[in-house]
């Protein structure tokens, strides 16, 4: 288990840029699985998870989101209208790159 600091830059729905700030608590269970926990940062919970599952003679990354404002009825809108939407632009272009950086470096 690593406490780590992330920043983290996106672009927002009307495409200004922000860096935000995480502390998560990250947990390795090689060779499988990478769990995120934040502790601090602008959503009030996060929980992330990467997987690794061997398929077909590859590797199949899975990834799982959980995340929540406070706020009831309105951090829910929130979330769903805006959150959701750049929490996964973010992570799929993240993801994309750190394929193509494994791919890049499996390639003889």
């Amino acid at each position: 288990m690593l406490i780590v600091e992330f920043r983290t830059t996106v672009t927002g729905l009307l495409g200004g840029r922000k860096t935000h700030r995480t502390v998560e608590r990250v947990t390795l269970s090689e060779p499988s699985e990478i769990r995120f926990e934040g502790l601090e940062g602008p959503l009030d919970l996060l929980r992330d998870r990467i997987s690794l599952v061997e398929e077909n003679g590859g590797t199949r990354l899975r990834y799982e989101s959980t995340f929540g404002l406070k706020g009831s009825f309105l951090g829910w809108l929130l979330g769903m209208l805006y959150v959701k939407r750049v929490l996964s632009r973010f992570m799929q272009q993240h993801l994309r790159q750190l394929r193509d950086s494994m791919e890049g470096e499996a390639r003889p």
